[in-house]
């Protein structure tokens, strides 16, 4: 599972061993730390890496809106592209 600019609560925990990434905004204007802590948590066996990129908006990644951060969203790319081809 791949996430960009938030993450969705679980409805169960996902399977033992399933890939996760997801690439949030520190902070994120529409959730609270805890959240991302509780959903860190609550995601179980799988294995989850949560990126987090210090001071972007939440739109980092689109070049055509205010919040797009060059380097965050090239480092996001980057990393994305490396978990893909982990699996």
């Amino acid at each position: 599972m791949l996430f960009f600019a938030g993450v969705a609560p679980w409805e169960a925990a996902p399977r033992s061993g399933l890939p996760v990434s997801a690439h949030v905004a520190e902070p994120d204007p529409f959730d609270d730390e805890d959240y991302f802590a509780d959903w860190v948590e609550k995601a179980g066996e799988a294995e989850v890496e949560l990126y987090r990129y210090p001071g972007v908006g939440h739109y980092f990644l689109d070049p055509a809106l205010e919040d797009y951060d060059e380097e965050a969203a090239r480092l996001c790319l980057d990393r994305s592209r490396a978990f893909l081809k982990a699996v």
